[in-house]
């Protein structure tokens, strides 16, 4: 593999327009920066605008020595920060490449979902949102999810269950 030593690329801008579809997305890379860190990981930052909303990822991840050449899971642990929204995803996925041996922890907290929401161009309720699952794949394109928690506004929510990307239609399977 061709040895890359400390890429730190500041204020790259990206515009993409799609005439046909009408629609435009404007990247703002304000930073990126890969450092080696303790126990063969890479200490990882992206600061960015995403057609005006401020995004943020920092965390570990694998090396790409075992990204490319996988001998274990490769490990990951990011915190992501956007626009009235917070998520922390860790665990591993085993061999990376195809995507497979997925065993994550998911969480994320949105303070006030209309200011998200409103991010977007849509509307919601003004109500804060937490999620937490455990995800794992259990097949081709299925993923169970266990140890489900959701607090939307004053409701709680608990449970399992499935989501199956294989086929004609995505399928979502809860017990609550």
């Amino acid at each position: 593999l061709p040895v890359i030593s400390d890429p730190m690329p500041k204020n790259v801008k990206v515009a993409f327009r799609d005439a046909q579809a009408g629609t435009a997305t404007d990247l703002h890379l304000k930073e990126l920066s890969v450092e080696e860190a303790a126990g063969d990981l890479l200490a990882t930052q992206l600061v960015a605008v995403i057609n005006g909303n401020d995004v943020e990822v920092n965390g570990t991840v694998g090396s790409m020595a075992e990204l490319t050449a996988p001998s274990r899971p490769w490990p990951l642990k990011l915190n992501i920060a956007g626009p009235g929204a917070r998520a922390q995803i860790q665990g591993t996925v085993a061999p990376p490449p195809q995507a497979k041996g997925i065993a994550l922890t998911i969480g994320g907290e949105v303070p006030d979902l209309a200011r998200l929401a409103s991010a977007f161009g849509a509307t919601a309720p003004a109500l804060p949102v937490k999620l937490q699952a455990q995800v794992k794949d259990n097949g081709p394109q299925r993923y169970a999810l266990s140890g489900l928690a959701a607090n939307i506004g004053p409701n709680d929510l608990t449970g399992s269950g499935e989501i199956s990307l294989a086929g004609a239609r995505p399928s979502l399977r809860l017990d609550l």
